[in-house]
């Protein structure tokens, strides 16, 4: 694995060259891991930086070689990140469920349960991103690490910026993607011209017919209560038992369309083995 030299001068300014670490040790060694514990990283190795450098994303780096998971961490904390290392998946697994991190940076030739194992298991909790790194430029490696749930592949020795940019662009593709869906401010609907005009909160406006100021009457003043069809026919002047009551999913439909066309989203929705409901606050419907 590679990283970078870490003059903390050099960290701030992001003018980082890749330099490799130390040649691995054997994978055929059946040595028990040595390294310092999470806890030990994270006390003694962090380097303080000014708040003003600081982010609030956080990254668990799993790698079983000391000088592999030493630089990553030294590398990622120089960039503002929040960072704790783990030899193996089993003390990961453990400090993910007490902390969830942001990010999780994971070494292809990690032993035990391996990079592939842990992008697997990980690709079900929503809000991580996995980026797994690795000194084989392989598309077959690549691809079968993408289709195991890692967000990147990146190939050693990488630079310190370009990890970072990595990442950060991980956390804003998660970040958007939880985020809900904008909707328009409830309460903010207006009936106007003695209910002949509806506004919507962004100004927008759509002229009504007779029926479709009927039935938006009739729903807001029943306060986002559900109204049932028969109300509503008996609202357009209609009898509820002889009337066809797929008039008004009709209506309902053309009324939502209207609305599309002029950029307004209709809070009007179906309400099961009832009716519809119109999702506003009637205080700001001037009847």
């Amino acid at each position: 694995m590679a990283f970078v030299d870490q003059s903390p001068a050099r960290a701030l300014n992001r003018n980082l060259p890749a330099i490799p670490l130390a040649r691995r040790a054997a994978r055929g060694s059946q040595e028990p891991v040595r390294g310092p514990s999470p806890e030990t990283i994270e006390s003694t190795s962090r380097i303080p930086l000014p708040a003003t450098a600081r982010t609030t994303i956080s990254v668990h780096v799993v790698a079983d070689e000391d000088d592999d998971r030493e630089g990553l961490f030294q590398a990622l904390a120089a960039d503002g990140f929040r960072v704790s290392a783990f030899v193996n998946a089993a003390t990961f697994y453990r400090a993910y469920i007490a902390d969830r991190c942001d990010i999780v940076v994971i070494d292809l030739m990690l032993r035990g349960e391996g990079a592939l194992d842990i992008a697997e298991n990980m690709r079900t909790q929503a809000g991580t991103g996995i980026v797994v790194l690795s000194r084989v430029n392989s598309t077959d490696l690549r691809l079968r690490s993408l289709e195991c749930g890692a967000d990147a592949y990146l190939v050693e020795p990488v630079e310190a910026r370009e990890l970072a940019a990595q990442m950060r662009a991980i956390h804003r593709r998660i970040a958007c993607a939880k985020a809900p869906a904008s909707e328009e401010p409830r309460g903010s609907w207006t009936l106007d011209e003695g209910g002949w005009v509806l506004r919507g909160p962004g100004g927008n406006e759509m002229r009504l017919t007779t029926s479709e100021r009927a039935l938006l009457l009739c729903l807001t003043r029943m306060h986002g209560q559900a109204v049932s069809r028969d109300e509503i026919i008996s609202s357009l002047g209609g009898n509820p038992r002889y009337a066809d009551p797929h008039r008004i999913d009709v209506l309902v439909n053309r009324l939502r369309q209207k609305a599309g066309a002029v950029n307004m989203t209709l809070p009007l929705h179906s309400v099961r083995c009832k009716g519809y409901a119109l999702a506003v606050d009637a205080r700001s419907v001037p009847l």
